[in-house]
């Protein structure tokens, strides 16, 4: 128990002021865009490592959308998950499952998507530079 809170602390500490009240669950969190980049897109964007799982060309993974101000209904913090699945040599993801969850920690919102439909990847975007990362393990700095 002492390991995981001395964990959790020593998160705290690595995350920049706007991230730190966020409630990212365990994980190994990897930030993938520079801060005049979230600022762009109006939002942090961190994929959890450990969650990053291969089965073939496929790849699941979960990934963390912490707003930056507020968008529509969701305040600033508003954490936005995905678990999400990627087809590296298709060209092909899906979002399998997501969740919004307010500053505060309360789930606003989830789902489940048992449609096989799937979008094709555009590298060029920021979720195809996300794709990327847990394609290719390139950081889209």
């Amino acid at each position: 128990m002492k390991t995981v809170s001395l964990a959790l602390a020593l998160a705290a500490l690595t995350l920049p002021a706007n991230l730190a009240a966020a409630l990212l669950p365990p994980g190994q969190w990897q930030r993938l865009f520079a801060r005049d980049v979230e600022r762009t897109l109006g939002r942090a964007v961190l994929v959890d490592t450990a969650s990053i799982r291969i089965a073939g060309n496929t790849r699941t993974y979960i990934e963390a959308n912490v707003l930056q101000s507020r968008r529509g209904a969701y305040s600033k913090g508003t954490t936005l998950y995905y678990r999400r699945a990627v087809n590296c040599a298709g060209g092909r993801h899906r979002i399998v499952s997501w969740s919004i969850v307010a500053p505060d920690g309360r789930t606003i919102s989830s789902g489940t998507n048992s449609s096989p439909q799937s979008g094709a990847l555009q590298w060029d975007t920021a979720q195809g530079k996300v794709l990327g990362y847990v394609c290719r393990g390139i950081l889209p700095r």
